[in-house]
């Protein structure tokens, strides 16, 4: 049997996607999936308290600027992203 995924959900807001896949995933429905980190880009979004009541881990990586003011704002927030899913073995 292959290794489980590690799986990184973003979610900006609710997290309507990302709360039904960890609840499929709480109930055994999602068996490849391992562990499961939440990424938000927005601290205040509801999707970080869906997934602390389910005891997954949660991150922010919240951009400097929406949108983008420059070519490096975005390079930085991508390197911050990444560094968050290689931090948590993500898939």
């Amino acid at each position: 049997m292959a290794e489980n995924l590690n799986l990184a959900l973003i979610a900006s807001d609710h997290g309507s996607s990302a709360s039904a896949i960890m609840t499929a995933h709480l109930a055994g429905q999602i068996p490849e999936i391992g562990n499961i980190v939440l990424i938000s880009t927005n601290p205040d979004a509801g999707c970080l308290e869906k997934a602390v009541a389910r005891h997954y881990l949660s991150e922010i990586v919240a951009p400097q600027s929406q949108p983008f003011q420059s070519v490096s704002h975005k390079h930085e927030f991508q390197d911050s992203l990444s560094k968050v899913v290689t931090a948590h073995s993500c898939d």
